[in-house]
Parts: structure tokens; sequence; C-alpha cells
């Protein structure tokens, strides 16, 4: 039996994004698309149901929050190696890349983050941490 971030490795190889990210579902039953860290309106389950952030209940928010956190590792990783691929395809294709750039300025790579850092970082769990913090107030 494969380890679990292995299998996800293998997964995302096979099942790099062509579509938009706004094709939800497009990976199937379980599937999840990285890039919905990359974005602050929308949360995609794991049956590739999309919802608006807004229309979610606050214990919702937190779950996937939580959910987050818990495998942010993994999913740090998961980023890590979306951003490799795309360096090497905009490389091959004669493009400036901006991960590129952003070394080139700061000596840093999204890799060099912390994956605590990083997840909290990401437009996804900063607008759940705002809609979070409306609830206190």
């Amino acid at each position: 039996m494969k380890h679990q971030s292995t299998e996800t490795f293998d997964w995302f190889e096979e099942h790099s994004p062509t579509l938009p990210f706004t094709a939800f579902g497009q990976f199937g039953e379980g599937g999840f698309d990285i890039r919905v860290l990359e974005q602050d309106e929308w949360w995609v389950n794991i049956h590739g149901e999309p919802f608006l952030l807004t229309e979610m209940s606050h214990e919702y928010l937190n779950n996937v929050k939580i959910m987050l956190h818990r495998e942010a590792i993994m999913y740090h990783m998961l980023y890590v190696q979306q951003t490799m691929d795309s360096i090497i395809a905009d490389y091959t294709a004669g493009k400036l890349n901006g991960d590129v750039l952003n070394y080139e300025l700061t000596g840093t790579t999204v890799a060099d983050m912390p994956h605590d850092e990083w997840i909290n970082s990401m437009p996804l769990m900063r607008r759940i941490d705002l809609i979070l913090s409306q609830e206190n107030k």
C-alpha cells in the first residue's frame, strides 16, 4: 500500500489541469484541484461541487480551515510540484516565469516557506479567516 501523499503525487501527475479552475469537478469524485487555494471565492468539495464562500455556514468554513491545516504539508508539496511544472513549461516555451523572477529578486521560493505559513498566506485561507472573523464582531 502506498503512502497517501505518494498516491496524491501520482494522481496529480496524471491529472494536470488543462481546463480552467471553474470547470468544477474536472478531476472526478475525490479529486482535489490545488488551484482552489489560489482564489478566494469558491470552495469545491470532494464530490466536485462548488460552494460560494459567502454562502457557506461558519461551521462548514471552519471545517474546511481545519482540513486545510491538517493537510497543509501535502498541499504545500503539491503546490511546489505545480510551480516546478509551470517553470519547466514556461522555460520550454521560451516564456518568462513569475516564480523564477521572484527567486531572482528575493532569493527565495515557495518551497522555502514553512507549510503552515504558506497555507495561511493563500487567498482561500485568508478569505475564510476574514469571513470567520466577521462572525465575532
